[in-house]
């Protein structure tokens, strides 16, 4: 049986690294103010589903979401660049099976 959707609560420190897989894509989902200065957040890792309830100040809240926006930023540009590789493999086979004559017009 797999960790997959295991709960922590723990303090904000090192709260964007799961504590099951070690992965850096940890995300928060929500935020509640549970009193002056203080949240709690809910996390959670793509990578292996495990949850985790973090208690947070202001500062530490704050510095949570500016690393998550930055993180969101980083995984669109390698989407992008990813994208980006297949497309020229795809028109890459597609020239290549054109030249080779696999592709009658009947294809079409």
């Amino acid at each position: 049986m797999g960790m997959e959707g295991k709960t922590y609560v723990k303090k904000a420190k090192s709260s964007l690294i799961c504590p099951v897989c070690g992965s850096h894509l940890v995300f928060l989902l929500e935020k509640h103010e549970t009193g002056k200065d203080e949240w709690l957040l809910t996390m959670k890792c793509p990578e292996c589903l495990v949850w985790q309830y973090v208690s947070a100040e202001n500062c530490e809240l704050h510095l949570i979401e500016r690393l998550c926006r930055a993180s969101r930023r980083v995984v669109a540009m390698e989407l992008l660049a990813l994208e980006k590789k297949n497309m020229l493999d795809e028109c890459t086979k597609f020239i290549n099976a054109l030249y080779r004559g696999h592709i009658q017009p009947m294809d079409f």
